[in-house]
């Protein structure tokens, strides 16, 4: 209720308690949402065989839609103190108006305050196994002990949730396996990452290098993920942000104003 009214997250107006002698329930009166969640939308338009050029260039065009409308509500929750750290398709509702059209709304929030100094860190572990930022996972020893003196920026984690959420919508697939850390495909992924960035490749030398229009050919070549990372064709500015967004390094990750700012999404 703290963060007010943004019409791409769901509105919370009145929280009751119904006090009994053994227990107290609590209701939360949210706004109503006709349609179902962002997962049914990508797991219906999965599984269809071979999709032409034209077919995959509309569905990037309705996901980048979408996924705007996704950035734009978590930077207003991000801009209001609140980071959600459970983003994920099953908890992005999309409601259909009478009039045909589509709206993204954010919902079930495992939230906390977004800390402004880099000295107050999160440490809570929450999210979801193939959605968590490894920072986050990174809290806990391999006997699920917490680590001390560690911590994480809440907001730089729904940017890498967000990222993996990008990735299915536009390959109706999730990037990495549940168990990131011990993940052979993060673990390589990770490799290309570091090997790039050592080279002084551009568009990976930092997060505001990725803002830049101009992706070249050098670029998709050397800087548009490892070649195995992407299973069909898309844009070489969806690519770009998906690899910006997946920065396993959280201090050189976009923000999620600056993922509005990528080229992919200035043409909405």
């Amino acid at each position: 209720m703290s963060i007010g009214r943004h019409r791409n997250v769901l509105h919370l107006f009145e929280v009751l308690e119904y006090i009994q002698d053994s227990k107290s329930t609590m209701f939360l009166v949210l706004e109503l949402v006709k349609g179902g969640e962002l997962f049914d939308l990508i797991s219906s338009s999965a599984g269809k065989g071979s999709r032409s050029a034209q077919d995959i260039e509309q569905s990037e065009q309705m996901m980048r839609k979408f996924f705007y409308e996704l950035s734009s509500g978590i930077n207003y929750c991000h801009q209001s103190g609140i980071a959600h750290r459970d983003l994920k398709p099953e908890n992005l509702l999309v409601h259909n108006s009478g009039d045909g059209s589509s709206i993204l709304k954010i919902a079930d929030f495992a939230g906390d305050e977004v800390n402004p100094s880099p000295l107050l860190r999160m440490t809570s572990v929450v999210g979801s196994p193939h959605y968590v930022a490894p920072e986050i996972i990174a809290q806990t020893d391999d006997n699920g002990a917490r680590k001390k003196g560690y911590g994480y920026d809440g907001s730089k984690a729904d940017v890498w949730s967000a990222g993996v959420i990008l990735y299915a919508m536009l390959y109706r697939s999730l990037p990495f396996g549940e168990d990131l850390l011990r993940c052979p495909r993060f673990q390589s992924y990770k490799k290309w990452y570091d090997e790039v960035r050592t080279a002084g490749a551009s568009r990976r030398s930092s997060a505001i290098a990725a803002l830049n229009p101009i992706i070249t050919d050098d670029d998709e070549r050397h800087c548009l993920g490892p070649h195995w990372f992407f299973p069909a064709t898309t844009s070489r500015e969806s690519r770009d942000l998906i690899v910006a967004m997946l920065n396993p390094l959280p201090l050189d990750r976009l923000s999620i104003s600056q993922v509005i700012q990528h080229p992919w999404l200035l043409v909405i």
